[in-house]
């Protein structure tokens, strides 16, 4: 009898270690592992946390791919453009917050961010920021629809005609042949300077003072510069402000407020305006599963980009989760009527609502103040309509999905890359002689690859102190696991025995 009774305290033993070897793995280590991370990532001073947030520690690379128009003779004499992407040229792009100030009594963080852009040589070989590329023109098409919404003014199309020849000088053309360099941030110069003609004086009047063109500089002289991307050379006045992660972890990396606001006001609805509730790019939600997903603030588009997850996916031998922008972004209104507050609407009250644009691209003149349009590169997920209407393109989702890897414990981004298109409304007019007999299309002007992905210490980080833990935690799981259940196995096993061999052998 002895022999049973040490034999079933064995195979209780056996279950009870299974039992506490399975609280711990799925209650307690989660637990540990929660306060852990929480305690790590919370945002405080003198942490590699805070310096991490800070400044990226990693390198960010801006991809920067152009469309050239290889049948201009034959868009001005109304056929389908052909455009053929060259590049890309790689620039290197560094992040970094400043005016930082903490209040302790909501847990909150502000901040301004400095953005700089310094071209890669080595990544970019063998094309320089010199190259001449050839895409459509945008600057006089821009202008021209800037003539044509003003309400009011409908004799503004005509000044166009006649002072846009001398403000554009050599780039009054059906494409602009530039470098490289000046397209993205030296700028291509408007003649305005004092002496320039009426017609001229004119056009440059309406340009300097329609309200918020973020990409116009002007110069000492009085004539004015356009770089498309010189607006995010350098520091920002917006100020951010977002939870910190002490008093309530699951908090870390939301906006409270945007310039003191929990909205902004480029849109025509509260739903395209909200930004209380995103993230900020530098800080993502943690313990992420799949079925998550989360609102991402973007200062270039002035709007939040839905984010869902996708699925499983494995970047840099880590175990991620993949995140891209949801079918309701970008999505047009006959499919998502929440969309319509992005339909182009009057900027600053000057320029004529416009009508809404179908699915996959987004008018952003409220935004940046030109009549830009934006959209997936090659217009991928865009209605077809727009893709038919221009010859070249090859949209894919290797090439030209947006998307995030993020470790779902922590909620670090891995891997991710962020690509938008700039595309212009390209239309022949009587007012503007180098179109000729140009059919109205969205014409691709150039796209964006903005991508990142974690290497070094910041990789070594979350390979040894996260995911090695979590592994050795799960060979020991298993390990105790089938211990226990052979202690159950034997133990019960051999009791059995032992009471058949007492029934049969009785004293």
């Amino acid at each position: 009898m002895r022999k049973c009774v040490n034999w079933l305290f064995l195979a209780g033993a056996g279950l009870l270690l299974v039992v506490v070897i399975l609280i711990f793995h799925y209650v307690i280590l989660p637990y540990i592992i929660h306060k852990q991370v929480a305690g790590t990532l919370a945002l405080n001073n003198g942490t590699d946390a805070y310096d991490r947030f800070v400044k990226l520690p990693v390198p960010l690379y801006f991809s920067v791919y152009f469309f050239n128009l290889v049948n201009p003779e034959g868009v001005f004499e109304g056929q389908k453009p052909i455009v053929q992407e060259v590049g890309p040229w790689v620039y290197k792009e560094t992040r970094e917050k400043f005016n930082v100030e903490f209040d302790d009594e909501k847990d909150t963080a502000k901040y301004q961010q400095r953005t700089n852009f310094e071209f890669d040589p080595e990544r970019s070989h063998p094309r320089t920021e010199n190259d001449l590329v050839h895409p459509g023109n945008i600057i006089p098409q821009v202008i021209m629809r800037i003539g044509e919404r003003i309400s009011g003014l409908d004799f503004l199309t005509e000044l166009v005609e006649f002072g846009l020849p001398e403000v554009m000088g050599k780039d009054y053309s059906l494409i602009l042949n530039r470098t490289v360099g000046d397209i993205l941030f030296n700028g291509i110069d408007m003649h305005c300077s004092a002496n320039a003609s009426l017609g001229a004086q004119a056009v440059c009047s309406m340009v300097r003072h329609f309200p918020g063109i973020n990409s116009l500089k002007q110069k000492p002289n009085g004539d004015l510069s356009a770089g498309i991307l010189s607006f995010r050379n350098g520091s920002s006045s917006d100020v951010f402000e977002i939870y910190r992660g002490n008093k309530d972890f699951s908090k870390i990396g939301i906006i409270t407020s945007l310039n003191g606001k929990t909205s902004v006001t480029n849109w025509f609805g509260e739903e395209c305006n909200q930004v209380a509730g995103s993230y900020d790019e530098s800080i993502l939600q943690p313990f992420l599963s799949e079925g998550s997903s989360f609102k991402v603030y973007g200062s270039d588009i002035c709007t939040t980009t839905p984010l869902a997850s996708v699925g499983e996916t494995t970047a840099l031998d880590v175990d991620c989760l993949r995140f891209a922008p949801g079918d309701n972004f970008l999505g047009s209104v006959t499919d998502h009527p929440e969309n319509y507050c992005y339909c182009p609407g009057s900027i600053h009250d000057v320029t004529s609502p416009q009508a809404c644009m179908k699915k996959g691209v987004l008018e952003f003149s409220t935004c940046q103040g030109v009549p830009i349009v934006l959209s997936f590169p090659h217009f991928y997920r865009a209605d077809t309509l727009y893709q038919n209407a221009v010859g070249g393109l090859n949209p894919n989702a290797e090439s030209h999905e947006t998307y995030i890897d993020i470790e779902p414990t922590t909620g670090v981004p891995v891997k991710a890359a962020k690509r938008i298109q700039v595309n212009v409304q390209f239309k022949g007019s009587p007012a503007l002689k180098i179109t000729g007999k140009a059919r109205d299309v969205l014409l691709p002007f150039m796209w964006i690859d903005e991508s990142v992905q974690l290497e070094g210490e910041q990789l070594a980080l979350i390979k040894d102190q996260l995911i090695k833990m979590l592994r050795i935690a799960n060979i020991i799981k298993w390990v105790v696991i089938a211990a226990g259940l052979l202690m159950l196995l034997v133990g019960g096993l051999m009791a059995y025995v032992s009471v058949r061999a007492e029934h049969r052998h009785p004293d």
